[in-house]
């Protein structure tokens, strides 16, 4: 009897949460209004948010904060940008 070999699984390539989360503050456009030292952006920003590079906060806050800004401030000029659990996950690894 000939036994089938499986077929191989092909690699998926994984990336750490913060990577993923510095990739996010870009492509999010988190960037157009928080300044952060460790990113090198050249595209349009306005800056009226505050500069990211040190902040640090409580994860809750964070985690409700990412997932409704205005939940937490009504009066906020931070959009809600609809993140998935993973994306805010991904944020908070990297600003932490």
């Amino acid at each position: 009897m000939c036994r089938r070999r499986p077929k191989a699984q092909p690699l998926v390539p994984t990336v750490a949460p913060a990577a993923h989360g510095r990739a996010l503050f870009i492509n999010k456009g988190c960037i157009t209004c928080h300044a952060h030292r460790n990113l090198h952006y050249r595209g349009t920003t306005i800056g009226i948010g505050p500069d990211l590079t040190d902040y640090r906060a409580d994860e809750a806050f964070l985690r409700q904060w990412l997932r409704d800004p205005a939940s937490v401030r009504p009066a906020t000029t931070m959009p809600n940008l609809g993140l998935s659990e993973n994306e805010i996950g991904a944020l908070i690894a990297f600003l932490q």
